[in-house]
């Protein structure tokens, strides 16, 4: 009797990589990739968060920008 070759068990489960989101989530991280190694590892991927204006004058500078020419 000639048997198939068993099934690996697989080093993560989705229910580490659920784990793994909610908690960035909690901690206030914006999830963008997920990698998981061949070892198991999981490794979140954060979005780059937004430049804040330095000064007053880029806040307005940027408030201008913004709106539609000939409107106020």
């Amino acid at each position: 009797m000639n048997h198939p070759p068993k099934r690996r068990a697989s080093p993560f489960r989705q229910a580490d990589v659920t784990r793994a989101i909610k908690a960035a989530k909690a901690a206030g991280m914006t999830v963008t990739r997920c990698e998981i190694s061949a070892d198991g590892s999981i490794v979140l991927t954060d979005a780059p968060a937004a430049p804040s204006p330095e000064d007053a004058f880029a806040t307005w500078k940027a408030k201008r920008e913004g709106r539609v020419e000939g409107r106020s």
